[in-house]
């Protein structure tokens, strides 16, 4: 797979996932319902690019160019403390296939140098179990003092805390298979 800085000529691409109903099950308010949402969307995350240096990547198939979904980070603050928050949206039809866990590694790799924004949080439903099961593969783990009321119910928080060893070893495994720029290519099975 190919994680690359979108373009405004991937907005249909982008529709496609958060256009899909089934895609943000358990964030209904980030639901796309044209063209021009999915522009404005696009034009948010190259904001981000140009005043972070990261954000959010398109994931595409190596081998058709497709957009599979987005994934990659956000600086904000939560309940005051500085945050680069984890993203990953995916359509529907490349679910349960590792292809998540392996771009989310990839995009925190390639915006692993900004750590002075702050800790690596996931935001996760309580209901969400592949979420939450993705973010315990990227070595987060739960701190339920951090959880908060969000626009679509309670947001469960996973930090980055400590890597162990099979953390090392995965991270390791996954930066031996990309290429660090504008674009970050993770040579995968895709």
């Amino acid at each position: 797979m190919v994680l690359e800085v979108p373009e405004c000529r991937d907005a249909a691409e982008v529709f496609a996932v958060v256009g899909d109903h089934r895609a943000v099950t358990y964030n209904p308010t980030d639901f796309v319902s044209g063209l021009q949402e999915a522009n404005k969307l696009i034009q948010m995350w190259l904001h981000r690019w140009v005043a972070h240096d990261y954000g959010y990547w398109c994931v595409r198939e190596t081998w058709t160019g497709r957009i599979m979904g987005y994934c990659g980070m956000n600086r904000m603050h939560i309940n005051g403390w500085p945050a680069r928050s984890l993203i990953a949206r995916f359509h529907p039809d490349v679910w349960g296939l590792e292809y998540v866990t392996e771009a989310v590694m990839a995009a925190l790799i390639c915006a692993g140098t900004h750590s002075g924004d702050g800790s690596v949080v996931a935001r996760t439903r309580p209901v969400n179990l592949a979420s939450r099961t993705v973010a315990l593969k990227l070595c987060l783990r739960r701190d339920p003092g951090r959880d908060e009321r969000g626009p679509d119910g309670i947001d469960e928080y996973s930090v980055t805390v400590r890597r162990d060893d099979r953390c090392s070893r995965r991270r390791s495994a996954v930066e031996g298979e990309i290429k660090l720029s504008r674009r970050c290519s993770l040579f995968s099975r895709m």
